[in-house]
């Protein structure tokens, strides 16, 4: 409508075809791999990955063409978009056409390195065609998901409790199989980078109607706050407190968790995590992928290639891992009051709906912080498209005066993280009254 009107006096205002540009540009930022589909952070949990319709490819060709003078940056995006295609459609020329007639100069479009979509409780860090890291929280005004029910899907309590997971050009995510669209023995308590409680299924399974006036579930916090800042470098930060919802009775089950963004890492921090249930653990999900071939889960200390496998580690120095999608971490220490576990085994657990028991093969590694705990903290950080050269050259540069990321502050008033190389300092402030030193501020 906005280019139909744009020669006419019914035309829209610079301002509001603005509006349409930047809606364009996040939802292109928000899709990945050459069929341009939604990672699981952004998708609805009942169907297939979103994939961007065929006639949504012209939308920016349209907007560049819409307002009182051409806009070269949504060009570039529509240049990129056709570039995907295996085969150019007959609208592709036409559009490009239409482009050239205005402007046949173009640069290489660049997607924002890093994005928080507070309203949308997201953080998406991209690196163009590479690979994509995306976090996802709650509050009280966005609700972690929506449920109509098992047969929409059974087990999302958990899916928006900090689910940090990196997509790669080739490879959607590590809960996407490459058909289908769950992976058979998933363990729905452990999304990757979420902190849970491993509550019976029969106690978690989805159950809309149990809030008033709601025909589907929303749980929505009581927490106030998702969200978090960016920088054009692609440096931030994405925080949220979270609070169990008393529809499951799991309302004593509360923490604080941040994720800071430093070029191909990104640092994750929680406090203050703490549960009144005695009869279950509380977990923190490092990774839980799908064992494909003979790829070992590397470590700087050994390669454990061994199935089944399970160990338990109550202390640690400093080391590093590599998974089998080439995504590496550092784990500078097992948390106070915690335990860092390894597991290689056939895992059976329902399918999505609930109706029967699957099983298939994983490599899970997780804090475990205990039933009942109180106040319990934990760090480590991923890095996408790592490899044992790399992550070895990360831990040794976090034994340096410069390191890749220190911690300044962790504790429940904040969660401060510096990145001496990049000049770069970011700040989750939980409580107005901290007092920050001089040293940790940033001029």
């Amino acid at each position: 409508m906005a280019y139909l009107l744009a020669d006419s006096p019914f035309n829209m205002k610079d301002e509001s075809v603005g509006r349409i540009k930047k809606a364009i540009q996040t939802y292109f930022n928000c899709v990945f791999t050459p069929e341009l589909k939604n990672p699981r952070a952004f998708d609805n949990t009942r169907f297939s990955p979103y994939t961007v319709p065929e006639h949504f490819y012209n939308l920016p060709a349209l907007a560049a063409l819409s307002g009182s003078t051409f806009d070269p940056e949504l060009a570039n995006l529509y240049d990129w978009l056709i570039s995907l295609r295996e085969k150019l459609d007959p609208m592709d020329s036409y559009w490009t056409n239409k482009l050239d007639e205005v402007s046949i100069e173009r640069k290489n479009f660049e997607h924002p390195k890093l994005q928080v979509m507070s309203y949308s409780s997201l953080g998406v860090k991209r690196n163009e065609n590479k690979w994509m890291t995306t976090v996802r929280g709650h509050s009280k005004y966005v609700y972690p998901f929506e449920s109509w029910g098992p047969s929409y899907f059974a087990y999302s309590l958990f899916m928006a409790n900090g689910f940090l997971d990196v997509t790669y050009w080739d490879d959607l995510g590590s809960t996407s199989p490459k058909e289908g669209v769950w992976i058979n023995g998933y363990d729905w308590h452990r999304w990757t980078g979420a902190t849970t409680v491993r509550l019976p299924y029969d106690k978690m399974i989805t159950n809309p109607g149990q809030i008033k006036d709601e025909g589907g579930e929303y749980l929505f916090s009581d927490q106030p706050f998702v969200g978090g800042v960016s920088s054009k470098e692609g440096n931030g930060v994405f925080v949220f407190p979270f609070k169990g919802h008393d529809a499951f009775n799991i309302q004593s089950f509360s923490g604080k968790k941040s994720y800071f963004f430093f070029d191909d890492y990104v640092v994750c921090l929680g406090t203050n995590i703490k549960s009144d249930l005695d009869e279950y653990d509380v977990e923190t999900t490092i990774l839980q992928n799908e064992i494909k071939g003979s790829t070992p889960l590397a470590l700087s200390t050994e390669n454990i290639s061994a199935f089944p496998y399970e160990k338990t580690l109550s202390s640690t120095k400093p080391f590093w891992m590599v998974d089998n999608r080439n995504t590496g971490y550092y784990i500078p220490s097992v948390p106070k009051n915690t335990t860092l576990n390894f597991q290689r085994k056939e895992q059976v657990n329902p399918d999505a709906h609930g109706l029967e028991d699957v099983k298939g093969n994983f490599t899970t590694v997780w804090f475990n912080h205990g039933k009942a705990p109180q106040d319990i903290s934990y760090s480590y950080a991923i890095m996408a498209d790592s490899d044992s050269q790399k992550m070895d050259a990360f831990a040794t540069a976090m034994k340096s005066k410069e390191k890749p990321y220190e911690i300044l502050q962790q504790d429940e008033k904040a969660h401060i993280v510096k990145a001496p190389k990049l000049k770069s300092t970011a700040y989750a402030i939980y409580d107005e009254s901290v007092i920050l030193k001089k040293e940790r501020l940033l001029r």
